[in-house]
């Protein structure tokens, strides 16, 4: 008698753990939902904040954005000095590091009095970049005979993008860089939403 009470404390004991172990595991869970669901709305909400001021207000948007940049540039550079100040007084190499905060501080300032200017060159360069990725894909396509008649056909559509992306910048820039600002614009409204339907399903389980 003694032992099947004995024993049957045992099993009330080791259920009892076993429900709060799964008490305290289903609360770990229900705060890392919680946390996920925030940092989702957040950053939901900051790309779609974004997005609409880059279609509706691009040059303020792009302002806005040029001036981010800069200041971190300056973070950056500062950051870079304390890193070169630190190796001198260590005895190790802190030229560089020094020339490079420098560097930094000073594009980021620049960055941050001119953002327009700034902007227009960031935006020319990036549009450079992919009309040059997308000919020199397109022909590394057209070059490659395993690609087959679809790989050589999108090599070309490549190839011609390429081509009247340049065009454009070369007769025209400002319609290149508002296509450019639409596009980045649009992207972050349905980057956005996406992020915002995420959190809904998380916070809904």
């Amino acid at each position: 008698m003694r032992n099947r009470q004995g024993r049957s404390a045992i099993v009330r004991h080791t259920d009892r753990r076993r429900a709060e172990d799964w008490n305290a595991l289903s609360g770990m869970v229900d705060d890392f939902r919680e946390t996920v669901f925030w940092w989702l709305l957040v950053r939901g909400l900051l790309a779609l904040a974004f997005g609409l001021i880059m279609v509706f207000l691009p040059a303020a948007g792009a302002a806005g954005l040029g001036i981010i940049v800069g200041a971190w540039l300056v973070l950056d550079g500062i950051t870079g000095c304390g890193i070169a100040m630190q190796r001198q007084r260590t005895g190790r190499r802190w030229r560089m590091a020094l020339l490079g905060g420098l560097v930094a501080i000073m594009a980021g300032l620049a960055v941050v009095v001119f953002p327009y200017a700034a902007a227009l060159v960031g935006g020319l360069a990036v549009l450079w970049i992919l009309a040059i990725g997308l000919a020199v894909r397109g022909l590394l396509e057209l070059a490659d005979r395993r690609s087959g008649a679809w790989g050589s056909f999108l090599g070309l559509i490549n190839i011609v993008v390429a081509i009247v992306l340049a065009v454009v910048m070369l007769v025209n820039p400002l319609i290149a860089l508002g296509a450019l600002v639409i596009v980045v614009g649009i992207y972050g409204v349905v980057f956005g939403l996406a992020t915002l339907l995420n959190a809904v399903r998380v916070r809904r389980g």
